[in-house]
């Protein structure tokens, strides 16, 4: 299971006694208070089918006495999440708390309210909190990070750099500043070129994942990114260039969350 990916994971839901039920929330009260944190965080939630078109919205309320849930609709987006919201076997992923969780959404509908365009369901009964990813991920000081270079596909003229949060031989993590343009789930950056040191310049395509908020005060955003596309003699140089990560802990340190 690749946490990394934020894109709903392939749960049959009547399955019950199936691979994904340990990871199952039972308790209605657990439940609720997920979905209030999620909410309260403001935290960015991809909607959608496994494999299919996915929109981000953000929790707007959650009404227990009423059984309902409320999503903030970009303007931009509402052709989009009027095509989602008609998906059958429709799922919410996101980001909380270092886990990911994820759950099923039935009764959904693009409403208006006033000004604004929101998607009403009605309150999951069925939630799953997965755990993290085992992959080893390498993180350096930001001053020492590696850096990523590409050509923005919403504007090819413009070159961007950005820090790498973190990396693993599945993908990585980016750094994307406050104001900067967009990466949005779903989006390939195509032939990027990964600096991770002063010697080791590699190339691929990536595809981002997931984003979600870095840091409230900066309104930094973090990238969520797997490889798509790598030669094997640059997978070979990256997996080298982990493990001699690994044997200088003095500079370097590892997750295996």
């Amino acid at each position: 299971m690749a946490f990394l990916d934020t894109q709903p994971a392939l749960i049959d839901r009547f399955d019950a006694a199936g691979p994904w039920s340990r990871f199952r929330v039972q308790d209605p009260r657990k439940q609720l208070a997920m979905l209030r944190e999620i909410c309260r965080s403001d935290r960015p939630i991809t909607l959608g089918a496994p494999g299919g078109t996915s929109t981000i919205v953000n929790l707007w309320s959650v009404d227990d006495t009423n059984g309902r849930l409320s999503f903030k609709v970009d303007r931009d987006a509402q052709l989009i999440a009027a095509e989602v919201a008609a998906t059958p076997d429709l799922w919410a992923a996101a980001y909380c708390q270092d886990a990911k969780i994820q759950f099923a959404l039935p009764r959904v509908a693009l409403q208006s309210q006033g000004e604004h365009r929101v998607l009403v369901a009605d309150i999951p009964r069925l939630m799953y909190l997965l755990p993290r990813r085992r992959a080893v991920r390498v993180r350096r000081d930001s001053e020492d990070a590696p850096t990523l270079r590409f050509r923005h596909p919403l504007a090819p003229e413009i070159i961007s750099s950005l820090k790498l949060l973190d990396i693993s031989v599945s993908g990585c993590a980016l750094a994307r500043p406050a104001g900067s343009l967009p990466l949005l789930p779903g989006v390939i950056l195509h032939r990027v070129e990964l600096q991770l040191d002063e010697e080791t310049v590699l190339f691929a395509d990536l595809c981002v994942r997931h984003v979600t908020v870095l840091a409230e005060v900066d309104a930094s955003i973090r990238v969520g990114c797997e490889w798509c596309q790598m030669p094997a003699s640059a997978l070979d140089r990256l997996q080298t260039w982990i493990q001699r990560g690994r044997r200088r802990r003095e500079l370097i340190s590892l997750s295996f969350d």
